[in-house]
């Protein structure tokens, strides 16, 4: 059995010296994500049994609806669809779905917990427009409404935080979608990515990374298609090592963003993260992050590459998200600071539970 951040309960701080109570929590957030592989592997066995209570055509458009954590997955899938489908995925962040929602279309809601309050409005929007409606979650409320509903409900692997649940949630809307004859990947490419997720990232050249980002504001460069993956680095960095986070996808940054940099307060305040795909970026794409790498260069921002290894997108997104999830608790360990604890996040939850009823 693997790590599952629900150990972290017995880690309480007033039991440990606070500097020991960071580091065990922190140590046990890592082993999570090293354990991605297992998780996905596990959700692989929780889907194969999955029995579906009913299941409609091939939709005209699909929706994903989730927040966050559970949110990214939706970003992912539209990538993916962009290169593989001929029916648009369209990912609302949102409480509220679009007006043209209607029942030839599918939605997707995903929430790992089960009771994101804006996703429950979306998930109870989609039954208004008579849309194919699908849950994605652990339990909580969209569980119990699931079942309900008589609505398809993907179980995924339980006891994690949502932003360590990605591979989990991510497969079981990629298999969701499959149901619905939209086949995105293949077992081919999921055993690729157990594999890569499996063998690890050096762990010196992380804590190398995060030692240049100590301080300072990290850029996340990359190309259209893995903007996905950008949001993700700043995302974990965001809610494991509490820093602010820009990111510039190309190449639409070289249409407005480029000229920020022409005078900025001070480039020292600044590095620059180039996410590389080792394959499937074209020459084209290439020769642009590469005008991109030498501009930061120019101007005197440090910039260090990233390299994502996969033949597959989906691999490639999964290893750069795995890099990002370690170097975020290791300059979360950097600074101190409980990689687990989203006291912001908290603070909106608990505003917005009054307005808004489940």
């Amino acid at each position: 059995m693997y790590f599952k951040v629900i150990s972290l309960n017995l880690i309480h701080s007033k039991f440990n010296p606070p500097k020991y109570y960071v580091i065990l929590r922190m140590i046990v957030m890592k082993e999570v994500y090293l354990n991605w592989h297992k998780q996905l592997r596990e959700e692989i066995e929780i889907i194969s049994k999955v029995k579906w209570k009913k299941l409609g055509r091939t939709p005209r458009i699909v929706v994903i609806s989730g927040m966050g954590g559970s949110g990214i997955v939706g970003d992912y899938v539209q990538v993916l669809a962009n290169r593989r489908s001929d029916i648009p995925v369209f990912v609302t962040k949102d409480f509220k779905l679009p007006v043209w929602i209607s029942d030839e279309d599918l939605v997707i809601t995903i929430s790992y917990s089960g009771n994101t309050r804006e996703t429950i409005m979306c998930y109870k929007e989609a039954l208004k427009a008579k849309a194919q409606v699908v849950v994605i979650s652990s339990n909580g409320v969209l569980e119990k409404y699931a079942k309900e509903d008589n609505i398809p409900f993907i179980p995924v692997v339980k006891g994690l935080v949502p932003r360590a649940s990605l591979p989990s949630m991510l497969t079981a809307c990629l298999y969701t979608l499959e149901k619905f004859g939209i086949p995105l990947t293949d077992r081919g490419e999921l055993e690729e990515a157990i594999d890569i997720l499996r063998d690890g990232i050096c762990e010196e050249e992380i804590s190398e990374v995060a030692g240049k980002i100590v301080n300072k504001l990290p850029v996340i460069v990359a190309l259209t298609d893995y903007a996905p993956l950008a949001w993700r680095f700043k995302n974990e960095l965001n809610e494991n090592s509490k820093i602010p986070v820009k990111v510039e996808v190309l190449p639409e940054w070289a249409h407005n963003d480029i000229v920020g940099w022409e005078k900025p307060y001070n480039v020292e305040n600044y590095v620059a993260l180039l996410l590389e795909p080792k394959i499937h970026a074209n020459e084209l794409e290439l020769k642009i992050l590469d005008f991109a790498k030498k501009y930061f260069r120019e101007i005197g921002i440090e910039t260090i590459e990233i390299p994502l290894y996969g033949k597959s997108l989906l691999t490639q997104l999964l290893y750069g998200s795995l890099y990002a999830g370690l170097l975020s608790v290791i300059l979360a360990r950097e600074r101190n600071l409980d990689p687990l604890t989203t006291i912001s996040i908290t603070k909106y939850k608990e505003y917005i539970s009054k307005h808004i009823g489940v």
